[in-house]
């Protein structure tokens, strides 16, 4: 197995009832077997029992658990804005943001996130790399094999866990299911559309692109980016190389004008008791895959064209139950 060296920040649970795709990189559509595979990594066991595949993860709990986080709307901006700001630069985000961030609606309920190829957005691609090593030995029946390639090996027994699971509760999903099917008009368009579990093959050569997910609520969802390296915003605005380095994360303390936590930095490589370093710099083995590189868009407006732009995306799809979309 390769060590698993690829930082992720954890990703805005927003109006995900609506995503037609998991992970950073949109390799499946299956609520059910992304947790377990999630649990699986986490430490839940999986194992024959005569001819049957069993795990030791509990998936109702699952299930429930994701049906509670589809309800978590994004949240209102919490002070004034300006008005006319905010006008302004919602004329910025469609030229400068819609392209990407703005999901297709879909005629089963959800909407179609765009993948954006890694030499555009030029993020870090550690976690990309990852996807596309071969994480079994060199020699052996599966010798030079790819992550993708795993994933037809392994895509069967998660579907065995979900099978066996169904046997030995009987009723549990179905139950649940049918709850969630029943709770709102789209809900049963949007269980239709995930009844076949999907995985897209993933490997270093056909595979080399992230996510550009919605936008809303983003004000909420700092630090930003998929490994979590850039504080704020404004940082996100600026060049890479004018991009804060390290800073400490954990404290709570927000900043209204450029949205996000507080940049507080290190003094001579120490964070303030109860906050933890986040060193961006990639040169370093042990900050590897935490580089603040890429998403250089609309770097190059003016100043006072970012700061509008910010505006905008404070009050950002508050309260909306489906991605936000911009005419």
């Amino acid at each position: 197995m390769q060590a698993t060296h690829a930082p992720m920040s954890f990703p805005s649970m927003f109006n995900m009832e609506t995503i037609d795709l998991f992970h950073a990189n949109a390799n499946t559509n299956s609520v059910v077997e992304r947790n377990i595979g999630q649990s699986i990594g986490l430490g839940a066991v999986v194992g024959k029992v005569g001819t049957e595949t069993v795990g030791t993860m509990h998936l109702t709990n699952l299930l429930r658990m994701e049906h509670a986080v589809y309800k978590i709307a994004p949240p209102a901006w919490p002070t004034t804005k300006d008005s006319a700001a905010e006008g302004r630069g919602r004329a910025i985000y469609a030229r400068t943001c819609k392209g990407c961030h703005q999901p297709k609606a879909l005629e089963n309920g959800l909407f179609a996130s765009k993948r954006v190829p890694l030499a555009t957005v030029a993020t870090d691609p550690l976690h990309l790399d990852g996807l596309g090593e071969h994480i079994v030995p060199s020699t052996g029946p599966q010798a030079g094999k790819d992550l993708g390639q795993i994933f037809e090996l392994i895509v069967p027994v998660f579907a065995g866990v979900e099978a066996s699971y169904r046997a030995r509760h009987p009723g549990e999903l179905e139950a649940e299911e049918r709850a969630y099917t029943q709770s709102s008009p789209d809900a049963a368009k949007i269980a239709a559309a995930r009844s076949d579990a999907w995985w897209r093959t993933t490997n270093a050569s056909t595979d080399r692109a992230y996510v550009a997910r919605p936008l809303d609520g983003i004000w909420a969802t700092a630090p930003f980016l998929h490994n979590g390296s850039v504080p704020t915003l404004w940082d996100l605005l600026q060049p890479a190389k004018d991009r804060p380095v390290a800073f400490c994360v954990g404290h709570r303390t927000y900043d209204v004008e450029n949205v996000g936590y507080t940049v507080v930095l290190p003094k001579s490589g120490v964070c303030p008791s109860g906050d933890s370093l986040l060193d961006t710099d990639p040169s370093k083995p042990e900050t590897r895959g935490n580089s603040n590189r890429g998403h250089e868009f609309g770097t190059d407006l003016s100043g006072s064209e970012k700061r509008d732009l910010i505006e905008f995306l404070k009050g950002f799809g508050a309260g909306k139950a489906r991605p936000t979309i911009v005419d």
